[in-house]
């Protein structure tokens, strides 16, 4: 599922903030989520924001990202590593799955990144 935050400040200014969310496990496997759509998915953002230097795109699951750099030939890894250089895409939380930001206690989103940023 890709996700659109919208967000407008007080200048009106629109921001549009791209993201994917897929939860490992959830009701695939992460194998089976990877295969059928979160490799397309990581494909697509790099071949897209290349074509765009304004276009910008935010990732969370490592699961995902690590399996993908797996996979990946080396001219996409070299692509990936430049468009995290500069700025357009940028990795946020970085737990191996995207933690429930909607009702999780702090000491379970702290616990989980401690553990996966270790």
């Amino acid at each position: 599922m890709l996700i659109v935050d919208i967000c407008i400040d007080l200048s009106t200014q629109l921001c549009f903030i791209f993201r994917a969310f897929y939860d490992p496990g959830w009701k695939l496997t992460i194998e089976e989520y990877y295969d059928r759509q979160s490799k397309h998915i990581l494909d697509t953002i790099v071949e897209t924001l290349l074509k765009d230097e304004r276009r910008k795109f935010i990732w969370e699951e490592m699961s995902y990202l690590e399996r993908w750099w797996r996979d990946a030939p080396d001219a996409k890894k070299e692509a990936l590593v430049r468009l995290l250089q500069n700025g357009q895409l940028e990795i946020v939380g970085g737990g191996w799955v995207m933690n429930d930001e909607a009702n999780s206690h702090y000491f379970a989103i702290i616990e989980q990144e401690v553990h996966l940023n270790a």
